[in-house]
């Protein structure tokens, strides 16, 4: 974006606050953050009343890469506002877009900062091996105390009769918005995710739908590495736990959500069934599994898509290796 472009969203930004919000505001240091997918992320000042607070822009990209619904991360958050979970505040939105063109919502600027390696050997944060590890468990914690939740709190509505089905049938309409090419791996795997499709679970929770370590604020001011805030909720649903656990123990993120033998996926299991009070069966969350690999290659493909359209701005990633993980993960 051009210095021209920036004043411009700064100054449309600062209109449609002043409006919301009732009062003059201005806005001051615009700058986009990397990272997301589906929502453009915006860092930004607000100075109302001679008093400077940071803030959060997260509005509709031109095109995504993921199709969202983003008047469900809007109904979550506020829904979630009194309930002991670390999420979001909501300051402002408009989900016409108004005079930022297309929809968007502020947030408070939550202390702390994103990094998808957190747990890795690269340790961004300086926590140490121990530290690394608290950390794990607690994000372990943050998941089980999500779907601790009272499901009727969340404002999502009914629970969907077969959670499963609507999960094979949502990602299946997204391949075939996005495909380019017959896509025989997929097609494979829609027809396994099928005839392995599980019952609906006993007790249905608020379904977080991207829970990892690149959604979750970490403040590291004291060392110690503690949970600030669970961010990006326009995939939320009411659903099946094992979805979440199935999504953070999906064997492509191994690396990224584990600590070798110090913290396994057997580990993690057992304290979130512990913690939550709930019981996955390993056939359930086989599943799950396998469509966090098929819903990343959608993913994976809708970013072709874009970039091919010439209607996004981020680079595409390669699809094959998420193809490979899938073929593997179907056949095993």
């Amino acid at each position: 974006m051009s210095a021209d472009e920036g004043a411009a969203l700064s100054s449309a930004l600062e209109d449609a606050l002043s409006s919301a919000l009732g009062v003059r505001v201005s806005v001051q240091g615009l700058r986009r953050l990397s990272g997301g997918s589906s929502r453009e992320n915006w860092w930004f000042e607000l100075e109302q009343h001679g008093e400077t607070r940071p803030m959060l822009l997260r509005r509709d990209p031109v095109t995504s890469v993921a199709n969202t619904e983003r008047a469900v991360e809007r109904t979550v958050l506020d829904a979630l506002v009194h309930e002991p979970l670390p999420t979001p505040v909501i300051v402002a939105a408009d989900l016409d877009g108004g005079r930022l063109e297309r929809p968007w919502m502020v947030l408070e600027c939550n202390s702390g900062r994103a990094d998808r390696s957190v747990l890795r050997d690269r340790d961004p944060f300086r926590l140490g091996p121990a530290g690394r590890l608290g950390l794990a468990h607690d994000l372990c914690d943050l998941l089980a105390d999500a779907h601790r939740l009272d499901p009727a709190t969340t404002g999502l509505g009914v629970v969907p009769v077969d959670p499963a089905r609507n999960e094979i049938d949502r990602w299946s309409d997204e391949w075939s918005r996005v495909a380019r090419q017959p896509q025989p791996e997929l097609a494979y795997a829609a027809m396994w995710l099928d005839e392995h499709r599980p019952p609906p679970p006993q007790r249905p929770v608020l379904v977080h739908g991207d829970f990892r370590p690149a959604n979750v604020l970490i403040d590291d001011d004291d060392g110690t590495g503690r949970v600030s805030v669970l961010l990006d909720w326009e995939f939320a649903h009411l659903g099946d736990p094992a979805e979440d656990v199935g999504w953070y123990l999906a064997p492509i993120y191994r690396t990224e959500h584990l600590l070798g033998d110090q913290w396994t996926a057997t580990m993690f299991l057992e304290r979130y069934c512990a913690r939550s009070g709930i019981t996955i069966e390993p056939e359930r969350l086989r599943f799950w599994q396998v469509l966090a690999t098929f819903k990343l290659a959608v993913i994976a493909l809708a970013a072709v898509s874009s970039f091919l359209d010439d209607s996004g701005d981020r680079a595409a990633p390669p699809t094959d290796g998420v193809m490979r993980t899938l073929m593997r993960e179907v056949r095993s």
